[in-house]
């Protein structure tokens, strides 16, 4: 028995048994079936049933005003590894929500398709807010749009002078469910991080870092830096101030520690974990070796 009938097997024996886990299979396999879930529909309907994903070649519908645009995005798509079948293609919005167009892995967006005076955005949010996997291939380069699209949730943002490098990346990740990101725009979001990231001198972040990876308080974190209590409040007080000042509230340490990752001084893996009793007897301890943290 393959992998993935071993899935389906294992999630008809877990309802089976009315939500009990009976051994360890169910929870060694669990990752196949949390992957199938995030496939579209019929996708995760051939894997389920004994097919493979391997088999099943990616589709597009390509939403384009120039046919010029068309027979490009055709002939990249026919020269992928493995190739990707395009089912559709013209101007007409209709293709993406009727026949095959509908069942689309990706859509292949162009911004400049002008139907019947309705923004583009407009049906660029109905798709996202649809579940489609949405990637927006256009010639537009401006830092408002390509940032707003990035919002409303698509998968990608390429522009057409990126098209041949990196077009069909970008549609492998959306068949998958994942976000590609394209050099133009990468570098608007290295840019926009920079402008709301805050000046903190190195004396901020190392008792951040202390207090935000550590699973201490701040009087632990004053004990190890070797700072007195009112020290280490400042340097936070002074770190909220100036995440305050770029218009990213940091108002408690949950908030701190997701600044932090955003950018880029520290790592998820990096921040302490621990069940809620080690966390309990490591205060003890911290206790009885420190005193009373306040």
């Amino acid at each position: 028995m393959g992998p993935d009938h071993r899935c389906l097997h294992t999630e008809l024996h877990f309802r089976a048994s009315s939500g009990r886990l009976r051994g360890h299979r169910h929870s060694a396999l669990r990752p196949y079936c949390d992957r199938d879930r995030e496939l579209p529909g019929h996708r995760r309907h051939h894997l389920q049933y004994g097919g493979s994903v391997a088999d099943q070649p990616i589709t597009v519908v390509i939403c384009e005003n120039h046919h010029v645009v068309i027979r490009g995005v055709r002939d990249l798509c026919s020269r992928a590894e493995p190739p990707i079948h395009v089912i559709s293609a013209g101007n007409q919005l209709t293709r993406v929500w009727t026949g095959e167009g509908a069942k689309a892995d990706v859509v292949v967006f162009d911004l400049g398709l002008q139907q019947e005076d309705v923004h583009e955005l407009f049906h660029l949010r109905k798709l996202v807010d649809q579940g489609r996997n949405v990637v927006v291939f256009s010639g537009e380069e401006s830092a408002e749009v390509i940032l707003e699209c990035s919002q409303l949730g698509i998968k990608s943002y390429v522009t057409k002078a990126e098209g041949e490098n990196h077009l069909i990346g970008a549609i492998q990740a959306a068949a998958k469910g994942h976000k590609y990101t394209a050099p133009r725009h990468a570098g608007l979001i290295v840019a926009d991080s920079a402008s709301t990231k805050p000046n903190l001198t190195a004396q901020e972040i190392r008792v951040l870092l202390a207090w935000c990876t550590g699973g201490m308080t701040k009087a632990m974190v004053a004990r190890k830096l070797n700072l007195s209590l009112g020290s280490v409040n400042e340097y936070i007080q002074r770190a909220r101030d100036r995440y305050d000042q770029v218009g990213r509230p940091a108002r408690d340490k949950v908030a701190m520690t997701q600044r932090l990752i955003e950018d880029g001084e520290i790592h998820p893996g990096q921040i302490f974990s621990s069940t809620p009793r080690t966390r309990r007897k490591r205060a003890a301890r911290d206790i009885k070796r420190y005193g009373d943290p306040l």
